[in-house]
């Protein structure tokens, strides 16, 4: 009701920011990153871009198509590539990826599964995807992430 009022007076790109600010979408550990790679990028106003990324976020481990995700923001696959990137900096292949390290690192955190496995489970094709992604985003490959003092760094943004 708050966040309504707000955004009929000061609109709604404030009522966003203020959302964002009180509300955190993850519980997390003291240790990790406070703001969720999910909150990180939906920082805009575009409603089919949001639908494109919480069905990525509620589906990341499984892929989906682009002409699929077109569909849902209904726009064709160029004008979703091109008003993905505009509202978030990342294509939908970025921002997936981008989601898969975020829940490989906390599945390496607790240092009780294999680099081979977390690859399997947060939908990386094999571990060498995975390593290679993760090194570029992090610096460090997966296995010497693995446990809770390095696997929490924030992620760097992938620019492939």
């Amino acid at each position: 009701m708050a966040l309504g009022m707000l955004e009929r007076t000061h609109g709604p790109l404030l009522a966003a920011r203020v959302a964002r600010y009180l509300l955190g979408y993850h519980r997390r550990s003291g240790s990790a990153p406070q703001e969720s790679l999910f909150l990180a990028y939906r920082n805009h106003l575009h409603p089919g871009v949001h639908r494109v990324q919480d069905r990525i976020a509620q589906n990341s481990a499984q892929p989906a198509s682009l002409e699929e995700l077109a569909q849902l923001a209904n726009m064709s696959v160029r004008g979703l590539h091109k008003a993905f990137k505009s509202a978030t900096g990342l294509t939908p292949l970025q921002y997936q990826q981008q989601l898969r390290l975020e829940a490989a690192q906390a599945l390496l955190a607790d240092n009780s599964r294999s680099v081979e496995e977390v690859a399997h489970l947060v939908g990386f094709q094999d571990a060498r995807q995975l390593r290679r992604l993760y090194r570029e985003a992090l610096g460090v490959s997966p296995r010497e992430a693995k446990g809770p003092s390095i696997s929490r760094r924030p992620l760097q943004t992938l620019q492939s």
